[in-house]
């Protein structure tokens, strides 16, 4: 048997994390002022993706919006999670430091939908009832690889948008077509959600 040779490695990763997240925040919020009207009523469409600082993440965007003469409230975005029910996805978000008593402004849950125009959609399309009578949509998401297939967009923003959004029904919409559903179809469908008016850019 031959002597087995052993090396020491050391392996470095990529530091991709923000020093100051406050800053980076202010700076990329600033672009959303010209958008925002004294008096508009913003949804935060918060997931249930485990996102690091989270919470100061909401509230330093809360805390943008009411700087700006705005109203900020929180609509948990995550489909069928917390047990397809409004307490249930409350409980997930309170699992991550937010809620009504720790972020100052109402957490609005509810499972009820409202129908989009369906256009070219494959399946019916729907947003959160809260969101959709708000004046614009702001989405607190991470943007991250599926774990079941590879395109240009898999778990993120426009998953979020569709899925997230549209609660329950949405997701049993669209979990009927499997991974093409996700990979296909769920661009189309966030084209309507975006063109709803309710989404800032």
């Amino acid at each position: 048997m031959k002597d087995l040779c052993l090396n020491k490695i050391k392996q470095h990763f990529t530091d991709n994390s923000l020093p100051d997240i406050k800053g980076k925040l202010s700076a990329e919020l600033l672009k959303l002022k010209p958008l925002l009207k004294p008096g508009n009523r913003i949804a935060l469409a918060v997931g249930s993706r485990g996102i690091k600082n989270l919470a100061t993440i909401v509230r330093e965007v809360a805390a943008f919006i009411r700087d700006n003469n705005a109203y900020p409230f929180i609509v948990p975005a995550m489909g069928s999670h917390g047990n397809a029910s409004a307490a249930g996805q409350t409980e997930i978000l309170a699992g991550y430091g937010i809620s009504e008593k720790t972020m100052g402004l109402p957490v609005l849950s509810s499972m009820e939908v409202v129908g989009l125009t369906r256009g070219d959609s494959q399946f019916p399309v729907f947003m959160d009832k809260y969101a959709y009578e708000s004046d614009g949509v702001i989405i607190i998401n991470r943007v991250k690889p599926h774990t079941d297939f590879h395109g240009i967009y898999e778990s993120g923003l426009v998953k979020m948008s569709v899925i997230g959004l549209g609660k329950e029904k949405q997701a049993s919409a669209v979990h009927e077509y499997g991974v093409y559903g996700l990979s296909a179809l769920i661009p189309k469908a966030a084209e309507l959600v975006f063109s709803s008016g309710r989404k800032f850019p």
